[in-house]
């Protein structure tokens, strides 16, 4: 259901630019009036020819359609992913082997056409008739080949080739019209994307950048929109702008990007297992999921989703509301000296290499006599003692100990 612009909370009085901005984009939306529902039903057909005009003002040029004609090769072949290719919903990919039979004999019928013209109508300057630029309309749309796909085209090999004159202000006034009848459309609507919106404004995101979302939406639903299947555009648009309001939620809301899949998964298992266990659903671990049984790939995938959902705290937040203290300054902590550490670290493995061509009671000895174990020095008697050998024998090994040293240093220095 539209809901009227007074419905809408005013927001409170800030300096914030967000709030001015925000303020003004619901007046401006508020300005806007309604259509009629046959206003709209007579709008609605008139996006849908002046769409069909655009396109045809494309495909009247031999390398648009040749361009096209090998595209659908290509779909054929499995070479081009056909959901990025055609525009084609999820109830059409169901039945995918009838797709690429279509694409299959209107590829060649689009050949027959140009080899109709002949080799000298290929030319960007020499355009397809009247009647054969709408049977290649046909067949195109038949096939479901996105309009960004023709226009890419169309840009490539003649509007950026050479294209003036009569034919030049006609893909600009064709575009142009369905353009602005698109817009009527969307705008006139956009009560709507503004209801939807304020569902999803305590899910982190800002109500304006959810806005402009749904706004996204609505554009999509413009040009898929079908008026001969007799809904209205309002019911056939909800579907677009909860879709892109939904993923801008799970993109945006969190500091760490789930996809709208993954999340929409970990809330049902969530909400299952607080059901089973009477709990709050975030206070949940992974392990108390009612995962299904699955791959060891597939469940490591869940529990990196499981995680990622988490909500993430910032250290710079207040403890509470009006408070001066963050979560940083409530946290206790020992001052870390990473530079000392990296240090020790390196001195420890020097010291290790070093001892390489002692014996193990001479690297016993050293390492008991300067502490090297737990920083503690002991003197010859206590070394002797930890050993089970006299003082003098503790002094002879250390003395035998540091001139081996001595003397493997003395000679990697020369080497």
């Amino acid at each position: 259901m539209i809901l009227p612009l007074n419905h809408l909370k005013e927001p409170k009085r800030s300096d914030s630019a967000d709030v001015d901005v925000l303020r003004e984009t619901l007046l401006a939306i508020g300005r806007i009036p309604m259509l009629t529902g046959e206003e709209e039903a007579r709008l609605a057909r008139g996006i849908e020819a002046a769409k069909g005009r655009w396109r045809r003002s494309m495909l009247r040029f031999a390398p648009v359609v040749s361009q096209v004609a090998s595209l659908l090769d290509r779909i054929v072949a499995r070479e081009e992913r056909l959901d990025r290719a055609l525009d084609v919903t999820l109830s059409d990919l169901k039945n995918k082997e009838r797709l690429l039979e279509v694409a299959r004999m209107h590829a060649a019928t689009l050949r027959g056409i140009l080899s109709e013209v002949g080799q000298s109508r290929t030319e960007v300057l020499d355009p397809l008739s009247e009647r054969q630029a709408m049977k290649v309309q046909r067949l195109v749309d038949e096939a479901h080949v996105r309009t960004s796909q023709i226009e890419d085209f169309f840009r490539s090999d003649v509007l950026e080739v050479h294209l003036s004159g009569a034919l030049l202000r006609r893909y600009h006034l064709t575009r142009e019209r369905y353009e602005s009848l698109r817009n009527r459309m969307v705008s006139a609507n956009l009560r709507l994307a503004v209801s939807i919106a304020k569902k999803y404004q305590h899910a982190g995101v800002p109500l304006l950048d959810l806005i402009q979302e749904g706004s996204e939406g609505l554009i999509r639903a413009a040009e898929k929109f079908q008026p001969a299947l007799g809904f209205k555009f309002s019911t056939y648009s909800v579907w677009w702008i909860q879709q892109r309001v939904r993923s801008a939620v799970s993109e945006k809301a969190k500091l760490i990007r789930v996809g709208d899949g993954a999340a929409g998964r970990i809330k049902q298992l969530r909400l299952a297992a607080a059901g089973e266990e009477g709990q709050a659903p975030q206070t949940l671990s992974f392990e108390d999921l009612p995962i299904p049984p699955s791959t060891p790939a597939r469940r490591e995938e869940l529990r990196k989703s499981f995680y990622a959902c988490r909500d993430v705290l910032s250290l710079d937040l207040p403890l509470q509301s009006g408070s001066q203290m963050t979560h940083a300054e409530a946290i206790a902590s020992d001052p870390v000296d990473f530079d000392g550490g990296l240090i020790q670290a390196e001195q420890r493995q020097a010291i290790g290499n070093a001892f390489e061509g002692l014996t193990a009671r001479e690297t016993q000895v050293l390492r008991l006599r300067f502490g090297l174990e737990d920083g503690q020095e002991r003197n010859l008697a206590e070394v002797g003692r930890a050993l089970g050998i006299s003082r003098e024998r503790v002094r002879q090994i250390e003395v035998a100990s540091l001139q081996k040293l001595r003397q493997r240093l003395s000679l990697q220095q020369v080497q």
